[in-house]
């Protein structure tokens, strides 16, 4: 159905959208806003999904449209650029996991009395991309979700009825074009930034940081632990020694030293753990 071709050309389709209920994105094509690295890969699962198309909309899409959409998904959040890679059906307490959802899907006739031959046809979408967490006791959570609504609005002739496979290809564009904004959505609010601490206990390897957890909570474990993600500085900002084996209190995480060549731990030292502040 060429959907891949239609995501790529996204610019082009949100203009033809100017009846869409919903602003039209602006991509972040350059991860300007980004003040650290990108955060490690985020999971998609398609099994939300999968059902919707399958039960709750099965008499609009085929059971072959799942993973049309997964693709295009898949590709609107990898171009935010907010993430290293985007992987599929992988949940576990390293990543974050996005769930799409096509929570409304619907189509109607209007006549249209300045042109007797003709009627409109509007077909309507809302999605939903759902961002989990695996905490550290096992339990899934949800951290935000990110809707869209899509119209999209075409004139046909009267005089012969709309074909099936043309109505399909209708739907699948108006979902197209509504996750995408969803995906952007997502996108800008993973803004990934820095929390600050300081040493207050250490012990051999075992240290004990106080240092505010709301944003470290809702971080997956690979993210804290890899690529510098927890770190002990000193004042110009070089990276004496990382920390990992966390174990996340309120306001006080604990953890294992383990010191670049040369460096020298004490209590007081600074610690900078890069975390994820999914802004409003």
């Amino acid at each position: 159905m060429k959907k891949l071709k239609q995501i790529l050309m996204a610019g082009s389709i949100l203009i033809a959208f100017g009846c869409a209920t919903a602003p039209a994105p602006v991509y972040i094509t350059e991860a300007e806003q980004v003040t650290t690295l990108a955060l490690e890969p985020v999971n998609i699962s398609s099994n939300v999904l999968s059902k919707d198309i399958t039960v709750k909309w099965a008499k609009q899409l085929p059971a072959d449209s799942v993973d049309t959409i997964m693709a295009s998904v898949k590709t609107q959040i990898a171009n935010t650029k907010r993430f290293t890679k985007v992987i599929e059906n992988l949940i576990d307490d390293n990543s974050y996991t996005v769930e799409p959802r096509i929570i409304d899907l619907r189509d109607y006739e209007t006549p249209m009395p300045t042109d007797p031959n003709r009627k409109q046809l509007t077909f309507k979408a809302t999605v939903q991309l759902d961002v989990k967490f695996m905490n550290q006791k096992g339990q899934v959570e949800l951290i935000k979700s990110f809707v869209d609504k899509r119209t999209l609005e075409k004139k046909v002739s009267n005089k012969f009825p709309v074909p099936p496979e043309k109505k399909v290809e209708l739907y699948t564009e108006v979902i197209d074009v509504a996750f995408t904004a969803a995906a952007n959505l997502l996108g800008y609010a993973f803004n990934p930034s820095y929390e600050m601490g300081k040493i207050s206990g250490l012990n051999g390897k075992s240290v004990n940081i106080n240092i505010a957890t709301g944003k470290i909570r809702i971080m997956p474990k690979r993210q804290l632990e890899n690529n510098d993600g927890f770190v002990i500085i000193d004042d110009n900002n070089k990276v004496l020694a990382s920390i990992s084996e966390l174990i996340i209190g309120d306001g006080s995480v604990t953890g294992k030293v383990y010191p670049r060549a040369g460096a020298s731990i004490n209590e007081g030292a600074k610690v900078r753990a890069r975390v994820n502040s999914l802004r409003e």
